[in-house]
């Protein structure tokens, strides 16, 4: 797949963590102090190891969020986890035209199924408003 792609949604999540935005604004504060000491030529130690420490705590931090975020997506009231149930099969027109493996969508007295993943149910334009994806079995 396409890193960037995959890496998009876990960063936009974790910039928008309340933490990260004040990481991010210490950094351009700590920039903005570097730059100031670097033309005046006093204290350039210390904004080059406040620079250097404010910098890497944001992307360990940034770095940790993402993780966290990809590994465990929240749960909200439009995305979440559905867990399989364990009932028989309801009637549907569907039945002796999908494969065993077929993974089947149920809206209302509507049926569909899909053997591929991620999976559009439905699309207005080009906005996919209701994909169903696969993880493990």
């Amino acid at each position: 797949m396409n890193l960037h792609f995959e890496s998009k949604k876990p960063l936009s999540h974790a910039l928008s963590n309340d933490w990260v935005k004040y990481f991010v604004r210490a950094f351009v504060v700590a920039v903005i102090a570097l730059v100031g000491a670097v033309m005046t030529s006093t204290g350039v130690k210390v904004a080059a190891i406040t620079f250097a420490s404010v910098g890497t705590l944001a992307v360990w931090l940034i770095a940790a969020l993402m993780i966290a975020y990809k590994a465990t997506p929240p749960e909200t009231e439009t995305h979440g986890v559905l867990v399989p149930a364990d009932k028989p099969m309801p009637p549907n027109p569907c039945d002796g035209f999908a494969p065993t493996n077929a993974f089947f969508i149920f809206l209302g007295n509507s049926a569909s199924f899909t053997t591929r993943f991620p999976h559009t149910v439905i699309r207005i334009g080009n906005d996919n408003i209701l994909t169903v994806d696969k993880k493990g079995d």
